[in-house]
């Protein structure tokens, strides 16, 4: 038998394929299959909320995947945000790898020994400010990295508590990309909500999970949880999309946890009070505001899968 098998798929490989199976007796086709090559992903990934001290650091995860390493650019910001929000302003960034060791650290762009490439590549990714995309004091790191789970973490160099963005820009590798956005923080009230950002790539929408998990947090020994989760998604234009308080709320609450077996991720406690949707978004920039009901405080794990 024969096979032909296209892997990774390109643009070029679109059109009409069908199969000829010839013997003795003669040949036979089948019916044309036609071929449409997307790009559906999830890219760009960005949090921003308080950090504390302890456990109440600021943690982004995402998934890289692809034959070949990848150019990420990494911020973590501090300094740089509006002077209207009470900011951290001693960040220290830290990435780890899937075996929880760490592999890159930094504590101010400018003192980095690529900072000149580090401001070359936040202007091409479009971070921050065009002009200066990092203040004296942010934090940046500008790594190539292989297929894997990676987390990014901003923490206080000295103790003091503020509100900080963490986020990760693909710069260079075509043929690989990110994938799948987490961010676990400590969900205050007003500015010092958790808002994971993100983008959906491609031509075609795309369908995402969204979970904002807090009671499902405390089996995996985390204390002072959030404990009623609510999620809002907004477009680019800042308009609300879609809200949940409660996945147990849905019209079909199964799809949640069918979804998350799909993706690899624990299901979801029967009876919780953890938050999520399933969306199918165009592509485009969107943010999951997470917060508590009635002004509730507490740790949560905000995530978003591509599905």
């Amino acid at each position: 038998s024969d096979t032909l098998s296209i892997s990774p798929a390109k643009a070029e490989n679109e059109g009409a394929y069908h199969v000829v199976a010839t013997s003795e007796g003669g040949s036979t086709s089948s019916a044309n299959s036609e071929v449409l090559v997307t790009d559906k992903r999830l890219y760009n990934i960005a949090a921003r909320s308080r950090v504390g001290t302890g456990a109440n650091v600021l943690i982004a995860g995402f998934v890289v995947i692809g034959p070949e390493p990848k150019q990420i650019l990494i911020r973590g910001v501090g300094p740089g945000l509006p002077d209207s929000l009470d900011r951290l302003m001693v960040p220290r960034l830290e990435v780890y790898d899937g075996a929880n060791e760490l592999i890159y650290s930094n504590n101010n762009w400018s003192d980095s020994n690529n900072s000149d490439e580090i401001l070359e590549a936040a202007r091409a990714v479009g971070a921050g400010n065009p002009e200066m995309p990092l203040a004296e004091g942010d934090t940046a790191l500008l790594v190539e990295l292989d297929q894997g789970l990676y987390t990014a973490i901003v923490r206080s160099q000295d103790e003091t508590s503020g509100i900080a963005l963490v986020d990760a820009f693909e710069v260079t590798g075509e043929l690989t990309r990110m994938i799948n956005v987490s961010a676990r923080a400590y969900v205050g009230i007003g500015d010092e909500v958790v808002i994971p950002g993100f983008v959906v790539d491609g031509d075609l929408p795309s369908k995402v999970l969204i979970r904002a998990i807090g009671p499902g947090l405390v089996e995996r020994n985390i204390a002072g949880v959030l404990e009623f989760p609510e999620i809002t998604v907004f477009d680019s234009q800042r308009n609300p999309i879609a809200f949940n308080d409660g996945w147990g709320n849905l019209w079909d609450p199964a799809t949640i946890n069918d979804a998350s077996a799909l993706v690899n991720a624990p299901p979801l406690a029967e009876g919780s009070e953890d938050a999520a949707l399933i969306l199918e978004l165009e592509p485009g920039l969107y943010t999951v505001k997470t917060a508590g009901e009635n002004d509730t405080t507490g740790v949560a794990l905000v995530e978003i899968f591509a599905i």
